[in-house]
C-alpha cells in the first residue's frame, strides 16, 4: 500500500506503518526526536527507506513487554495471533526437556509471532488490568479507533509527516497514550519526559491532529504505568510550556529534515571544529585539589608572542 492522500488509515499494521508507506519519505515523531536530539545521519542510518542497508532494529525485552500490554490492551482480539506465551519454567538450555515447546516458539517466531516468557505474560496481564482498574484511563481507552495511523504534508515545508494515534476517541474528546516506566510518580516521570523527548511526542500529535482534522485536540493525556507490583497508573498532562517546548523542536526537525532529503546531505553532529570544555563537576573537582580557580587558570595562560 503506498499513501498518496493525506488522510487516515485504519488495519494498517505496525511493519507497514513503520516501513513508511508514503509516496515519497516521510517524517515521524520517532524520526524527528532522532534528528534533533541525535543527528540527520542516525536517523539516514536507520532508515531502510533511505539506506537500504540499515541495520534490523536491536529488540529488547522491556520494549517487547511494554508493546504486548499495549496490544493486549487495544487489540486484545488480535493479540493471540501475535505473540507466543512460553510454558511456565521454560528453559531454552534444557534442549531436551523442551524440545517440543522450543520447535513451537521456533515455528511461531518463524512466523512473525514475539514469543513471551511466562512471566512476562504475567506482567502484561497485570498492567492491562492496573489500567482497566483506575476509573480514568480506563475510560480515555474505551470507545476508541486502535492504531489509527495518518498521513499529511507540512505546509511549512512540504514532506510528508506521518502520525500512529494509539487511541482515536470515536467522541472526539481525550486521547490518550499508554507508557509503561519504572516510575509513575510524577516528579520522577519528568525526567522520562525530557530524556525520551514525550514533549516533543505531545506536540506531534496535536499537530497532527489539527493538519488532519482541520481543529484542535481537546486533550492529551499519558497513562503511565509502573512496571512493579502494585502497578501504579498515573494520569499525566503536559503543561503547554513543555508542549510548545516540543513544537519548537519539531519544527527544527522538519527543517533538517527538509534540507536533508533536498542536498541528499545528512550531516552528523558538527561539520566544523567544535570547542570543548571540561564537565563543571570535573573544575569543581579540580579547582578544590589544587587550590586554584578559573580565573588564575586564564592569568597563568601563556601568551601567543606578539
Amino acid at each position: 500500500m503506498t499513501i498518496t492522500q493525506p488522510g487516515l488509515y485504519d488495519g494498517m499494521s505496525n511493519e507497514d506503518y513503520h516501513a513508511d508507506p508514503c509516496v515519497e519519505p516521510s517524517i515521524s515523531c520517532s524520526g524527528a526526536k532522532l534528528i534533533v536530539n541525535e543527528c540527520p545521519l542516525k536517523f539516514w542510518y536507520q532508515n531502510r527507506r533511505l539506506n537500504p542497508d540499515a541495520p534490523e532494529p536491536e529488540r529488547k525485552r522491556h520494549f517487547d513487554v511494554g508493546q504486548a500490554a499495549h496490544d493486549k490492551l487495544l487489540l486484545a482480539d488480535h493479540f493471540d495471533s501475535q505473540y507466543f506465551r512460553l510454558p511456565e519454567g521454560f528453559n531454552a538450555a534444557a534442549t531436551k526437556k523442551w524440545a517440543d515447546a522450543i520447535a513451537e516458539r521456533d515455528e511461531a517466531e518463524a512466523n512473525g509471532k514475539t514469543a513471551l516468557r511466562h512471566e512476562d505474560y504475567q506482567m502484561v496481564l497485570s498492567l492491562v488490568d492496573a489500567v482497566k482498574n483506575h476509573p480514568f484511563a480506563a475510560a480515555a481507552f474505551e470507545n476508541i479507533i486502535p492504531e489509527r495511523s495518518g498521513f499529511y504534508q507540512d505546509k511549512e515545508f512540504g514532506i510528508w509527516c506521518r502520525v500512529r494515534f494509539d487511541a482515536w476517541p470515536q467522541n472526539g474528546t481525550i486521547f490518550a497514550d499508554m507508557k509503561n516506566a519504572k516510575s509513575s510518580k510524577p516528579a520522577d516521570f519528568k525526567k522520562q519526559i525530557a530524556d525520551i523527548g514525550y514533549y516533543q511526542q505531545d506536540a506531534w500529535y496535536q499537530d497532527a491532529y489539527r493538519a488532519l482534522t482541520g481543529e484542535e485536540m481537546r486533550a492529551f493525556v499519558f497513562i503511565v504505568v509502573e512496571k512493579e507490583p502494585p502497578y501504579c497508573v498515573t494520569v499525566i498532562q503536559l503543561e503547554r510550556p513543555a508542549v510548545e517546548w516540543g513544537r519548537i523542536e519539531n519544527r527544527r526537525a522538519k527543517e533538517l529534515f527538509a534540507r536533508c532529503l533536498d542536498t541528499g546531505h545528512w550531516p552528523a553532529y558538527a561539520e566544523n571544529v567544535v570547542g570543548v570544555n571540561l564537565p563543571g563537576w570535573k573544575e569543581y573537582q579540580l579547582e578544590d585539589i589544587y587550590g586554584i580557580g578559573a580565573k588564575d587558570i586564564d592569568a597563568n595562560r601563556p601568551r601567543a608572542a606578539e
